[in-house]
């Protein structure tokens, strides 16, 4: 097979699902190369060689520099853009994976010029983001409308996704792929002991908030529930952003509010499965978080970690069927009911559900749905080659056997 391209507007730094992604798709041997495009950073290499298969490639854009307003920005972009194409032109590209809505008309020019089949795999719902405002939002949905019928799968993370997009776009090639976490294992490595390392007895209960800290996640709400709640249940903040210096201030004054560093992606579970009670709470602020299955609900569990969560569709309709968590309308006084009924039995009860459900729940299962979306992809495409292959050749063999014109 050919060259298979993921394109992603970002440095490449953190990105687990597209890591996943390539990752399964070279177990497979599904590609020769595959090459992940991404944005140039200083201090970053412009080339990373993943292993044998994978590439990731930092496209610069030096004319344009890297900060200034939406002009400047949009100008750099078709820039980089510009640069993917030539660098890639006259390539066997098999197949391109734009992983957000801004990849999408590069990802039709590699189709336009190369005829290579194109997977939008959506990270999220994007017409309908928190930062989808005006005429950003308007650009979006008619991109996505223009470009639907030229994608061979729409890839989504979410059932709720998956509904949505047939909703609005009358689609029938979406395939829901959840973003779980790797299985976790004990060979893996033992958990790192929050507890301990807090100085936490072993008898009290620890909630834990992991990830971006950022409006719009419950942080607020959480804040204020704790500092005026029982003592002997105490929160931990492990992330980053920029609500982690109102954190450090609660916490400064509040002996069960704790805050500690990020750790990296592929650390997270081990981390979270050591505390009791996992948050995931998400203000309705958007669409796409209305359906949205978070990373961080998906880690806790694969740690048996029970989770509370917005009571919103997709993360309910987990709580609902595992019976793993706890669901809470995003408010103040319904958390702190919430949080008071909790007890230790009934965590040990949800912690049992939680491991349920990472015992059926992992990347290594769900995946096995993008390998045969590839494969069907793939082997049309493979077939598609063959054909004109064939052909060229019957007509190579019929040119020969026509008698060559000569002059009287």
């Amino acid at each position: 097979m050919g060259l298979d391209i993921h394109m992603y507007p970002s440095t490449f730094r953190h990105e687990s699902r597209i890591l996943r992604i390539t990752g399964s798709l070279t177990e497979a041997k599904m590609f020769e190369q595959i090459h992940i495009l991404a944005t140039w950073e200083d201090g970053l290499p412009d080339c990373e060689t993943l292993d044998e298969t994978r590439t990731a490639w930092r496209v610069r854009t030096p004319r344009m520099g890297y900060h200034g307003g939406l002009v400047r920005k949009t100008f750099r972009f078709l820039e980089w853009s510009l640069r993917c194409l030539k660098k890639f032109r006259g390539r066997d590209i098999e197949c391109v994976h734009p992983h957000s809505l801004s990849m999408l008309p590069m990802a039709l020019a590699f189709r336009l010029l190369t005829g290579c089949k194109v997977v939008y795999d959506t990270h999220e719902f994007e017409p309908e983001t928190i930062d989808a405002r005006g005429l950003r939002k308007l650009l979006g949905k008619v991109i996505e409308r223009c470009a639907m019928p030229c994608l061979d799968r729409i890839v989504v993370t979410s059932d709720g996704f998956g509904r949505l997009y047939e909703e609005r776009y009358g689609v029938d090639n979406v395939v829901v792929v959840k973003n779980y976490p790797l299985r976790y294992r004990p060979e893996h490595g033992p958990g790192v002991s929050l507890k301990q390392r807090l100085g936490i007895p072993e008898d009290e209960l620890l909630f834990i908030y992991q990830g971006l800290m950022s409006p719009g996640r419950g942080i607020d709400l959480m804040l204020p529930v704790f500092e005026r709640g029982n003592p002997r249940k105490h929160l931990v903040f492990m992330g980053f952003g920029r609500l982690m210096p109102q954190a450090e201030q609660y916490a400064a004054r509040c002996p069960n509010i704790h805050v500690l560093p990020g750790v990296a992606p592929h650390e997270v579970v081990r981390y979270v499965s050591t505390a009791d009670v996992g948050f995931c709470l998400i203000e309705r602020t958007c669409l796409s978080y209305y359906h949205t299955l978070p990373n961080k609900l998906l880690e806790s569990l694969q740690g048996g970690v029970p989770v509370i969560v917005s009571d919103f569709p997709d993360m309910g309709a987990v709580i609902d069927q595992w019976n793993c968590g706890w669901k809470v309308p995003v408010d103040e006084t319904q958390l702190a009911k919430l949080i008071e009924s909790i007890n230790p039995a009934e965590v040990a009860r949800r912690k049992t559900q939680a491991y349920r459900w990472a015992e059926e729940c992992y990347w290594e299962k769900e995946v096995q749905k993008y390998l045969e979306m590839m494969e069907q992809i793939v082997g049309q495409s493979a077939r598609r080659t063959l054909f004109f292959e064939a052909a060229r050749s019957q007509s190579a063999a019929t040119r020969e056997t026509i008698p060559r014109r000569t002059s009287a």
